[in-house]
């Protein structure tokens, strides 16, 4: 139950910092939007890993 939750937080935070590179990426800051995607991508991630593989 506690890993589903911690999947569940992961991917709202995903989403909230996707959006936040989306909106880097608009003003023209690549460099924080790539690192604001890989971020993004390790915390929806790395909840569904342990989730998944435990």
């Amino acid at each position: 139950m506690t890993d589903a939750l911690l999947f569940l937080a992961g991917l709202i935070s995903a989403l909230h910092v996707y959006t936040y590179g989306r909106w880097l990426r608009q003003r023209g800051n690549w460099p924080g939007a790539i690192l604001a995607y890989a971020l993004a991508a390790a915390s929806a991630g790395l909840p569904a890993w342990r989730l998944f593989f435990k």
